[in-house]
């Protein structure tokens, strides 16, 4: 099977964020554990993070694993298409 490619926009919980390790270490905390996860780049600059996933790691697990480490999700595309979050 062919791994998903995954487009996290993410507004973090740090108000003054422009990329800090804070942010970015408890983005890959709550994401690299995760079974399936292929490959992760967080570019908190432009408030990306992007995943390689099995497909049969779902989006809801993704967010949800972001969203309990305090961050937010505004908007996702998996596989260029546009997923409701």
């Amino acid at each position: 099977m062919t791994d998903h490619q995954l487009k996290l926009n993410v507004k973090t919980g740090c108000s003054s964020c422009s990329g800090c390790s804070g942010c970015s270490m408890a983005i890959k905390e709550a994401l690299e554990p995760l079974s399936g996860v292929r490959s992760l780049d967080i570019i908190l600059e432009i408030q990306s993070v992007l995943v390689a996933a099995e497909p049969l790691l779902s989006l809801d697990t993704i967010v949800a694993a972001v969203r309990e480490k305090g961050e937010a999700i505004n908007s996702a595309d998996v596989d260029g298409v546009r997923q409701s979050v």
